[in-house]
C-alpha cells in the first residue's frame, strides 16, 4: 500500500501531466482514505478499492468548485477526476 505522502505527489505530478491549475490544493495531512470504496468510473467501474482522495479547487467566476481525485491505495494508479459537472478525464480528450 501506498502512503498519503505518495498519493499527494501522485496527485501533484498528475495535475501537472494534465496541465490543470488549482487555485487550493490539500495539504499531505488532509488527504483522505476510504476503505473499500465502489470504483464508479473507467474500466475498473464496479470494482472495490481502498483509495486516497485528494481535494484540489479551481475558480469559476467569483467562487471557488471543488474537484477530487482518486487513487488506488493499492497500486498509485489514478482512477479518475470528479467535477461539479462529472469526470474530468471526460474532458481531457
Amino acid at each position: 500500500m501506498i502512503t498519503k505522502e505518495e498519493a499527494y505527489k501522485i496527485a501533484v505530478a498528475y495535475l501537472k501531466e494534465k496541465n490543470r491549475s488549482y487555485s487550493s490544493l490539500d495539504k499531505v495531512d488532509e488527504v483522505g482514505f476510504i476503505e473499500n470504496k465502489e470504483i464508479i468510473y473507467g474500466n475498473r467501474k464496479g470494482e472495490m478499492s481502498d483509495m486516497f482522495i485528494i481535494t484540489y479547487g479551481e475558480l469559476w467566476g467569483f467562487e471557488e468548485r471543488s474537484f477530487f481525485i482518486s487513487i488506488d491505495a493499492e497500486t498509485g494508479e489514478v482512477l479518475y477526476t470528479l467535477t461539479p459537472h462529472g469526470f474530468a478525464e471526460d474532458f481531457d480528450e
